[in-house]
């Protein structure tokens, strides 16, 4: 995977990637936990540095809010709020936050 996507970086030199892949299937990352880090976290690190290989200027990495914050106390949420990720699908994508 990691030579495709670099060859179709390198073929098409995009200024932006938007990251929207992931394993996000609790019951997965339940019974296959290693699987489930090989996606979200493997995956998002080798998505960066082909990204920064290619020069791609920003990597725009998406992630759910819905369990990554616990049970904040205002609503909406902003995006600089305490992160307290109750579960193990958003503590597997959250490495990617800083990328």
């Amino acid at each position: 995977m990691t030579a495709d996507l670099q060859a179709i970086l390198d073929q098409h030199r995009p200024e932006v990637v938007f990251h929207l892949a992931a394993q996000i299937d609790v019951r997965h990352s339940v019974a296959d936990p290693q699987f489930d880090a090989e996606v979200n976290v493997i995956g998002t690190v080798r998505l960066a540095e082909a990204a920064r290989r290619t020069r791609v200027r920003k990597v725009v990495h998406t992630s759910s809010g819905g369990s990554i914050y616990g049970v904040p106390p205002v609503y909406p949420t902003g995006e600089d709020a305490r992160l307290i990720p109750l579960r193990r699908t958003p503590r597997a994508r959250w490495p990617g936050r800083s990328t």
